[in-house]
């Protein structure tokens, strides 16, 4: 997860503002170059999301995070400009692992945002960013980019439901597919097959790289259909 406040919520990190020097002003973070927001202004809006993620990941491979299976987070503060730029980090509310802090510190950099603005002028802004390293970073199944619609077959009284079962390879193309539960009506699940084949994904992750992956995906006919509607 990686998340961006602008309300800067527990004695916690209050304190760690206090420490930094920062106020609150109307729930945002005001560091000590001023800049803030006031009430009925935009927060900063992180527009790079996927660069982060990757960030993340590389960061949690590098560092060794991976092989040891930490999972911990730390919350940064940073200095939003006017541009949108990240200008300064620093550590609010450490983890207990130095490595842990340094890397979450490596990765606001990273962040890119649409600027805070006050009364429709850009300024800048402190944010508190929740940045964490996880194992799900490096592995995790892949995900759905284009779904392949299925061809409509009149189903009668039938209902039922398949789950196809689909190898997805590096670059997220579907290498093969099967039945892995039918629903009875053969036409049906060869029509799933089908729909399967044709379906597109992000690649799934083993150890922060990408690799073939099995996964599934489930296709209903007849009253379950009309329920998911």
């Amino acid at each position: 997860m990686c998340s961006v406040h602008c309300d800067v919520s527990g004695r916690a990190r209050l304190a760690a503002l206090a420490a930094l020097g920062g106020v609150v002003v109307a729930g945002c973070a005001s560091g000590p170059t001023g800049g803030g927001t006031t009430s009925g202004s935009a927060a900063p809006v992180i527009v790079n999301h996927q660069e982060i993620v990757q960030a993340r990941r590389n960061e949690y491979r590098a560092t060794g995070m991976m092989e040891q299976g930490v999972a911990d987070t730390t919350v940064v503060q940073v200095l939003v400009d006017a541009l949108g730029r990240v200008e300064d980090v620093r550590v609010a509310v450490g983890s207990e692992d130095e490595t842990v802090d340094q890397a979450a510190l490596r990765v606001a950099r990273v962040h890119r945002f649409e600027p805070a603005r006050n009364r429709g002028n850009a300024v800048p802004v402190w944010v508190s960013l929740s940045i964490s390293f996880e194992p799900r970073l490096c592995d995790f199944p892949p995900n759905p980019a284009g779904i392949w619609m299925m061809e409509k077959l009149d189903a009668g009284d039938r209902r039922g439901e398949t789950t196809v079962a689909l190898l997805v390879d590096e670059r997220g193309s579907v290498r093969q597919v099967k039945i892995e539960t039918g629903s009875g009506w053969d036409r049906f699940d060869q029509a799933a097959l089908r729909a399967a084949r044709r379906s597109r994904y992000h690649p799934g992750f083993v150890k922060c790289e990408p690799a073939e992956v099995w996964t599934t995906m489930k296709y209903g006919f007849g009253k379950q259909m009309d329920e998911r509607r």
